[in-house]
């Protein structure tokens, strides 16, 4: 079964997303995808040739919850500036794909 979950908004918001999820789906149902943007947090999509009947399901959130929110921009934005971003090393690392310190 495909289960296709709300736990990446950004990524279920964007039209060439929902496509991609849309292209693995048979015909019959590719019009549940419209609902991605629409399912709560804990919600998902069964479906698939394992699964009788299409479902939108809501699952039991776990506690404690993960710390995984959206950031509150806003508050973000209160915070003080870096004076000197490390932007070279910021990019080097990230085109490596690795962390450093």
């Amino acid at each position: 079964a495909v289960r296709l979950c709300q736990n990446t908004p950004n990524f279920l918001f964007q039209t060439h997303s929902q496509g991609r999820i849309r292209s693995t789906v048979s015909d019959a149902v590719a019009g549940l995808i419209d609902l991605l943007p629409a399912l709560r947090t804990g919600e998902v999509l069964v479906l698939g040739e394992a699964v009788k009947m299409p479902s939108r399901v809501r699952l039991p959130l776990i506690e404690p919850r993960p710390k995984s929110n959206d950031p509150k921009i806003t508050d973000r934005w209160k915070d003080k500036r870096v004076k000197n971003p490390k932007y070279a090393k910021a990019v080097t690392s990230w085109r490596k794909q690795q962390t450093t310190d």
